[in-house]
This record gives C-alpha cells, structure tokens and sequence, in this order.
C-alpha cells in the first residue's frame, strides 16, 4: 500500500532520529563541520574589512584626499568645481617649542557642517589673531584649559603668544605632534603662517555615487585639468577602501551569502536525509577550503614592504605603520624616478591621514602611480614584495621604489 504524505514525513523522521542515535560520532563530526563553515563565512567580510584598518564610523566624512601647495588659481577653480561637494582650505606651519615639548601650527576653514577632521569637545572655532585650539591629549598634558595663554617659539627662536578658546579631539588619531588650530585671521597675517601655501581637503560629489576606481581617476583628472603635480594629491585610501559597494566587493559578499545561504540548507538536508551523509560532508569541507581559499586571497593580495627609510614618520623597524602608502612616478622608466608619496619627515610631520595604529606592518596596500611598471594593474601593485630605499632622506624625492620593473 501506498504510503500517504504524512506517513513519509513521520516515515523520514523515525529514519532521522534512528541515524542521529545509532551514528553519535559521525553526526557529530558533520555538524561541527557545518558550523565550522558557517562561522567561516561570517568571519570573511569581517577579516576583510579589517586589513584595511579602517574606522566605519567616522570615515563617511573623512577628505576623499588632500591636495597640496596650490595657487591662487588653483584654489579658485577647485572651490567652483561642481564635481566636488566639499573643499576646505588648510595651511600647516612649522615645529613649535613650548613647556619642553612640540606643537605644530596649522589653519583648517571652519569645516565642522562639511567634514569630520576633528570635533570641538569645548569652546568655540577661533576668530581672531591670537585665538586658537588645541588638541585634548595636549590639554591633558600640560594642564591647559580655556582662556589660558602660552608662549611658542619656532626655530629661529622668534616667539608667538596665543590664547586657547578651544579643545579638539581629532577624529582619525591621535596626532602624533600636538597640533595648535589658528584663526583665517592669523592664517592670513600671522608671522608664523602667512608666508605658507595653501592645501585643500576634498570630497567628491556624493550624487556621482562613484566607485573606488572612479573616485580616485576623478580626483587625478581634476589634477590634470587645473596643471596641479600630481605629487601634491594624496588620496585617502582609508576612504577609498571602505566603498563596500564596489564591483569586486559586490561579487564578494554575494559570493558569502550564497555560501550562507546553502550552509543554512544544509542543516535542514542533515536532519532530514542522513543516508546522504557522506556527500553532505565532501560538500561541507569543500566550502571549508574556499572559505579559506578567500580569506588567503584577501591577505595575499596585499604587498610585502620592506622600507629603509628610517626618517619616515611612519618607519617602524623597516616595516611601515601607516597601513597603506603611494609610490609616485607617472612617466618613470627607471626605480631613480619613483618616490614614495607617502613619505614624512619624522622631525616635522604631523600624521593627520592615517587611519593605521603605531605598529609597523609587513603586508600594504600600495596606490602605485608608476604606469610603466611591470608590477603596475590598475595602480595596484601586484609585486609579493616591494623595497623602499632611502635611509638618509630628507624628503619625498630621496625615496625610491627599489623593486621597480620597466616595462619597455
């Protein structure tokens, strides 16, 4: 006699609960597997994400990049450029001495309703010439609070006094120079700054809704259309990095969700069919080993760096703590004519656009503008490892990319 539908179901459920008793350990085994690969697929997105030391929350109004020592022309056509939603102008000084410690002087337009650079946790934005901020961390330090006066003195011993009106934390990391926020007053006529170029933090327009790639051609095409050195553009990878949304990323949490999907799937076949056992297990490691495959693919992809240039702010014991770095070189045909862009003066910098934690890190991304080199795919470098030589620089152009590989 034909056994009805529920008779199977009750059938298929007494077949299930007989395995599950007679066959403990190699039920077990499956369902560790199962939830082994499933973990995997949770873990992948989440790993990936991390390589690129990037903070989620307050990246959306980071700078899309900086561009550095404009003219007034420059500073003219990007403030009208409709391609840009966001350009606040920026002037940096030199080292100050005070209370035995450093500080550098910097100007930033009012840009708390434009970008996230730093938040003011007490005052106000300084107004006139002797008005500034200053970093919380120093505030701490040295005991400073609002309305207190100091003294600084810049290398020529010529002395400058500033009352604070204002307390900043800034929202990236803490700078590893304290920095001193001036007014537009002091930017403009101030002794210590006046003389200064401009630089200006960007943002594309959020109604291009741009990818990656096509947010980083924009920026240099922007470059190109107003003649500014594309050695003065440096982009924020952090940035770039978190537009999850991209093609390739696309494709890849896709990929995670089938395989999540199909996981879920396949804890319904374990309690349903078990004589089907064995396929399910090949199944279940065959995802195990892509799962793995994945998070390998991610890690390798990123580069090897060995770098010997110790005066670099970011130089770690030859390795490199700022997490991802940019060699420039648009029309070199040997490693003479490359430099690392990402290069600063350990004496002298003020590490503002680095997402990366003090630590130095073997594996990089690498931005590479060198479009003659071997190693060179879309300005991603594809080399397993890279040397960057200059153990006596002074500056950017005393670097080089050693690994450097002609095509022509």
């Amino acid at each position: 006699m034909a056994l009805n539908s529920n008779s199977n179901n009750h059938f298929i459920k007494k077949l299930a609960l007989k395995s599950l008793k007679e066959n403990r350990f190699r039920n077990t085994c499956i369902l560790v597997t199962i939830i082994i690969s499933t973990i995997l697929m949770i873990l992948v997105p989440v790993l990936n994400s991390s390589l690129f030391f990037i903070d989620f929350n307050n990246v959306d109004k980071q700078q899309h990049a900086i561009i550095y020592e404009l003219s007034n022309n420059h500073i003219t056509n990007l403030k009208q450029e409709q391609q840009l939603s966001d350009k606040v102008l920026n002037k940096t000084g030199g080292i100050l001495e005070h209370d035995a410690s450093y500080l550098r002087l910097s100007y930033f337009e009012n840009c708390q309703n434009q970008m996230n650079l730093f938040n003011i946790i007490k005052g106000n934005y300084p107004q006139s010439y002797k008005e500034i901020m200053i970093d919380d961390s120093y505030a701490k330090e040295k005991n400073l609070n609002l309305n207190d006066e100091i003294i600084v003195k810049d290398s020529s011993g010529k002395k400058e006094t500033f009352i604070i009106v204002g307390i900043v934390k800034p929202v990236t990391l803490e700078n590893i120079i304290p920095l001193i926020y001036t007014s537009k007053e002091y930017a403009i006529n101030g002794t210590l700054l006046k003389n200064r170029t401009y630089n200006m933090y960007i943002k594309t327009n959020p109604q291009l809704e741009l990818s990656r790639d096509d947010n980083i051609d924009l920026i240099y095409d922007l470059g190109d259309k107003y003649n500014i050195d594309t050695n003065n553009i440096e982009i924020n990878t952090m940035y770039m990095n978190s537009i999850l949304f991209s093609p390739d990323r696309l494709y890849f949490y896709f990929f995670v969700d089938c395989n999540f999907f199909i996981d879920i799937i396949f804890y319904y076949i374990i309690f349903c069919i078990f004589f089907f056992d064995l396929q399910i297990l090949l199944f279940a490691w065959i995802f195990m080993i892509m799962s793995f495959y994945l998070i390998n693919k991610e890690v390798t992809n990123m580069t090897i760096l060995n770098c010997s240039a110790t005066k670099c702010i970011y130089n770690d014991n030859k390795l490199c703590s700022r997490g991802d770095i940019e060699i420039t070189g648009d029309n070199a045909h040997r490693a003479d004519e490359t430099s690392c862009g990402s290069f600063r003066d350990r004496t002298t910098a003020a590490m503002q656009n680095s997402g990366a934690e003090h630590c130095g890190c073997e594996k990089i991304n690498i931005d590479c503008k060198a479009q003659e080199c071997t190693y060179n795919n879309k300005r991603k470098c594809t080399a397993s490892s890279i040397d960057v030589a200059g153990c006596s620089t002074d500056g950017c152009n005393e670097t080089k990319c050693s690994t450097f590989a002609c095509k022509c």
